[in-house]
């Protein structure tokens, strides 16, 4: 056995290492070691199966991630030196390139193949390659040319629909049946001119990358199966991220030998036995089928019926967290499915809570539930924030009394070495200056000792229980972290009568007077309030409205919150992984016909051994089950691409699949974690 290439590997790492031929699938979450297993399976095909490292094709989302994988992998190998390849070492595909190993973007992959291929379509091989800039103002140019107002008009909003068309293939040809209205018909007229002028520059934007290379292969069949019997061994990380131009282009490339290997997030379900509401009354999920109406919340309290479009199965073997609410609902779910939540103040709790903040790190503190402002009552999370600016925050513990809030604050701050002591000392009567403040947390790595806190305690980075609002009063760049593009699913406060379910909105707003510039010159509109700017819409389509977040945040590389308007409260609930409910916070229910909250009575943890199941819903992805309102898993909650793993499983029926399990623990010692808290 290769000791060196399964050093430090679980079974399920070793598993995926080993099973080389064929479609493997990996399901895996956060901190599973997925990368790991795929960095040790090239260097397992490389040095155990004597595959030629040119024969192997590794996709990443980063060239950053394709890098620090090639040196992890020349460490496994040890003497057995390769690089990236390159333009010119492409050029002599047989022996030159037969010691390379293949690994970067999508985009960055796609643009060697077609320096040797692009011929085939009219193009020199020198071609040039557009950036943003450049493809704005060739946008410009054709709207120019065309005698079109650039005024009435945005390039930049022009651009992204033409971008859209081309990540789902649509050329300008098959444009014409999806422009709707007078601008469809624009973006149709700037789009063909805009395609015409980048062939007579020799030119392609980024996303011509893909598209060619995909347009070559389907329509030259000899020059796909080269490129197929050159890359017998595929591995794509973030397959459920792929959008749909580059999941055909894996699908053609690995067609003829089929050694595929996805890794993609693990979705999350609920056990058999749990009822689900439908018209008919609550039936078990595993009965219910592709097809059956259930009932779905469609927001402000309201519920309507809704088509199930798929149904996932699989069988699991680990714990479950068991949420029993005080009128006595119960619903158990493995890990990470999304339920809606938010905190209820209360003058009887006490929090512990884990602080971030990005130039400080993390501090551990305590809080009362309810805080008396200026501006009325509060929770205390709210105020601490407030005071020390901080980024997001989790609840460690909520407690009964200061005296049980202080044993917990010391506990985790003595287990895990992270400090209790403020980030700030202004405002307050403390004996220590604020430089040696920052000395400490510029000493003290606790980004590192948090790490194991989170793993300990199933936390998720993406889902903190409290973020500070966007908006600061003035914008000093240190708190960047604090902006995000919030979705809040439902949050329209019109129904609509042709497709009643209310719209989902999408906003952003920040001081961040250079981030309006971004957004601006994006093409998106900002509005200005007294104090700061806003880009506000809505979208029908919950799918929509997800992309256009997505979209928003690329322009800065920011976060997307994602809330919900689910009750007649004012109050938003927040996305929660079920690892994250704690006692005394609130989520949804179904009562008397309408949507309203409850409090978290008990959460427990459990090891099972049945199969799971979840539901993709129609327009409105949530349904009902054991009376409380959950998010629909499958349908991706973080806006990937879900489909692709879906079809992964229903293009190779044959697949591998592979779940592996969170921090490489054992299921025991997950619920000895989860029951702490």
């Amino acid at each position: 056995m290769p000791t060196k290439i399964f050093e430090g590997l679980n079974p399920q790492q070793i598993e995926a290492v080993k099973t080389t031929e064929g479609p493997v699938l990996i399901l895996a979450g956060a901190g599973s070691g997925k990368t790991k297993a795929l960095t040790h399976r090239v260097a397992y095909l490389i040095k155990e199966k004597k595959v030629s490292p040119a024969n192997i094709l590794v996709v990443t989302f980063t060239n950053k991630a394709a890098e620090e994988m090639i040196n992890r992998v020349t460490k496994l190998l040890g003497n057995l030196k390769f690089q990236m390849p390159n333009s010119q070492q492409i050029s002599n595909l047989n022996s030159q390139i037969s010691k390379l190993p293949w690994a970067g973007t999508f985009h960055s992959i796609c643009a060697k193949i077609l320096r040797r291929e692009i011929q085939a379509l009219g193009y020199r091989r020198s071609f040039i390659i557009y950036d943003e800039d450049d493809s704005l103002s060739a946008i410009k140019q054709a709207m120019d040319l065309l005698g079109i107002d650039k005024k009435q008009f945005n390039p930049a909003a022009i651009k992204n629909f033409i971008s859209g068309a081309k990540n789902e293939l649509i050329s300008p040809s098959q444009y014409t049946k999806y422009a709707q209205g007078y601008f469809g018909e624009i973006v149709l007229k700037v789009y063909t001119q805009y395609q015409k002028d980048l062939k007579l520059a020799n030119a392609l934007d980024f996303d011509d990358l893909i598209m060619k290379t995909v347009q070559i292969f389907q329509k030259f069949p000899e020059t796909l199966k080269r490129w197929q019997d050159l890359f017998k061994y595929i591995l794509v990380d973030e397959y459920q991220d792929t959008n749909h131009a580059q999941y055909v282009l894996i699908k053609l490339l690995a067609a003829k030998h089929q050694n595929l290997f996805v890794i993609g997030d693990d979705y999350q379900c609920l056990p058999a036995g749990t009822k689900v509401l439908t018209p008919q009354g609550e039936i078990p999920i595993e009965e219910i089928k592709k097809g059956t109406e259930v009932i779905a919340a469609n927001g402000f309290g309201t519920t309507m019926k809704a088509k199930v479009l798929r149904k996932s199965k699989q069988k699991y073997i680990g714990p479950v967290w068991e949420i029993t609410t005080k009128s006595g609902k119960k619903i158990s779910a493995s890990k990470d499915h999304i339920f809606f939540s938010r905190l209820m103040p209360s003058q009887s709790q006490y929090f512990v809570y884990l602080m971030y903040r990005k130039d400080k790190g993390f501090r551990i503190g305590q809080t009362k539930g309810i805080r008396r402002t200026k501006q009325g009552i509060i929770h205390g999370l709210q105020v601490r924030a407030n005071q020390e600016r901080a980024d997001r925050m989790w609840i460690l513990e909520i407690c009964s009394s200061l005296s049980e809030a202080k044993y917990y604050e010391y506990y985790y701050a003595s287990k895990y070495g992270i400090p209790t002591l403020v980030f700030f000392r202004q405002g307050r009567n403390l004996q220590i200056l604020q430089k040696h403040i920052n000395r400490l947390y510029d000493t003290i790595d606790t980004k590192k000792r948090a790490k194991q806190l989170f793993l300990d305690l199933n936390l998720s980075w993406d889902y903190p229980h409290y973020r500070p609002q966007a908006v600061t009063l003035e914008f000093i760049p240190v708190h960047k972290g604090r902006q995000f593009v919030s979705l809040v699913m439902f949050g329209e406060a019109h129904l609509g009568q042709v497709n009643p379910w209310h719209a989902h909105r999408v906003r952003i707003t920040t001081t961040d007077p250079f981030l309006r510039k971004k957004f601006e010159k994006a093409g998106f509109k900002t509005r200005a309030d007294k104090r700061s700017w806003r880009v506000e819409t809505s979208r029908k389509q919950y799918a929509d409205a997800l992309s256009l977040s997505h979209q928003l945040a690329k322009i800065d590389n920011l976060e997307v919150v994602k809330l919900a308007r689910l009750t007649e409260m004012e109050h938003n609930l927040v996305f929660m992984p079920v690892t994250n409910l704690r006692k005394g916070m609130l989520i949804p229910i179904f009562k008397n016909g309408k949507i309203v909250e409850d409090e978290i009575h008990r959460v427990t943890v459990k090891n099972i051994e049945a199969d799971l199941f979840d539901l993709d819903v129609e327009n409105l992805h949530n349904y009902i089950a054991g009376g409380i309102v959950v998010h629909n898993s499958i349908y991706s909650f973080r806006g990937a691409n879900f489909r692709n793993i879906l079809d992964f499983e229903k293009d190779y029926p044959k697949a591998k699949v592979i779940k592996m399990e969170q921090n490489y623990r054992s299921t025991k010692s997950i619920v000895a974690a989860a029951q702490k808290v």
